[in-house]
C-alpha cells in the first residue's frame, strides 16, 4: 500500500494527488493526451479547492513537468511553496527559467532531498 511506503520511507504527512489509470476504461487515453494541458487541468482544481494550503509540486524532467509547474507557480505564487524535479535525461535550469532558483531544484533521487524534508 502507498501509505505505508510513505510512512516507511519517511515522507513527510500530506495528501498525495497521483495519476489514475485504469485498462478498463477512457482512463488509459489520458496515456496519450497532451502532458501540459492534462497536468494543468488536474492540478488546477486542487490548487483552487485549497486555496490556503501550501504545496510542493513533484514531478520529472521526461515530460513536461518543469514546464507546467512553472506555468503553476506564476499563476499561484502563494501556494506552491516548492518544485523538485527529478532530472531523469540531463535537462537544464534553463527549463524553469523565470522561477525564483529558491523555490526549485533538480534531485537525482529521493535521497537528494533529505535535508528538505526533515
Amino acid at each position: 500500500e502507498l501509505s505505508n511506503f510513505f510512512t516507511t520511507a519517511g515522507f513527510p504527512s500530506a495528501t498525495y494527488h497521483l495519476k489514475r489509470i485504469r485498462v478498463k476504461d477512457k482512463t488509459l487515453l489520458q496515456l496519450f493526451a497532451d502532458p501540459e494541458d492534462y497536468k494543468i487541468r488536474q492540478i488546477t482544481p486542487i490548487l483552487n479547492t485549497y486555496p490556503l494550503r501550501k504545496f510542493i509540486l513533484i514531478g520529472d524532467s521526461g515530460e513536461k513537468d518543469p514546464e507546467v509547474y512553472k506555468e503553476l507557480i506564476r499563476r499561484y505564487p502563494n501556494q506552491i511553496e516548492k518544485i523538485w524535479i527529478r532530472n531523469v535525461n540531463g535537462a537544464n535550469a534553463t527549463r524553469m527559467e523565470g522561477v525564483d532558483p529558491g523555490r526549485w531544484r533538480f534531485f537525482s533521487d529521493g535521497y537528494d532531498l533529505m535535508d528538505e524534508v526533515v
